[in-house]
């Protein structure tokens, strides 16, 4: 019989052995592995085994509502993040997927490009535009920004307005 079977039986008149009893016969007729090895388990193990079983099924017969711990509730709606359900980890949170959304547009952000200003989530278009345009061209600066006359530029867009030529690194 298996060293797996939750009981062995005796004879009937001896009753049932427990997995410790089992074990403890197999190691004593040699037929026990040292620790890490290959083969049947140790005696110690067994007993893990046996309780980790007896727990399991103890929770399966009487669930309980698991207590959600502090850093388990959505970052976004503060409701509880259930263990079975998907969730993101972002800006050192968790999320509900629904609940992570850009601060703009509530575009649904999860496994996509997302940027982080003051610690809210925004898409990419949403970033964009919050970024300063240059005062030439009128595109979003993403780079390297010049300021002149309070005014933003792009540096090659920072010219003169005799000659068009870059005014950057000239005095």
């Amino acid at each position: 019989m298996s060293t797996y079977t939750r009981t062995q039986h005796r004879k009937k008149c001896q009753g049932p052995v427990s997995f410790a009893e089992s074990w403890a016969a197999q190691q004593q007729a040699g037929r026990v592995r040292s620790p890490g090895a290959p083969g049947p388990l140790t005696l110690k193990e067994v007993e893990e085994l046996e309780q980790l079983t007896q727990q399991l099924m103890q929770d399966m017969e009487h669930p309980q509502r698991q207590n959600v711990a502090v850093n388990e509730l959505c970052g976004r709606c503060h409701q509880p993040l259930a263990r079975a359900q998907p969730a993101v980890r972002a800006l050192g949170q968790l999320f509900h997927i629904a609940c992570f959304t850009c601060h703009q547009c509530a575009q649904q952000l999860q496994g996509q490009q997302f940027y982080s200003l003051e610690g809210a989530p925004y898409c990419e278009g949403c970033y964009t535009d919050t970024l300063e345009k240059c005062n030439t061209c009128g595109e979003p600066i993403t780079d390297r920004m010049l300021r002149a006359t309070g005014k933003a530029y792009h540096p090659h867009c920072f010219t003169c307005v005799v000659c068009a030529r870059p005014l950057e690194g000239t005095s």
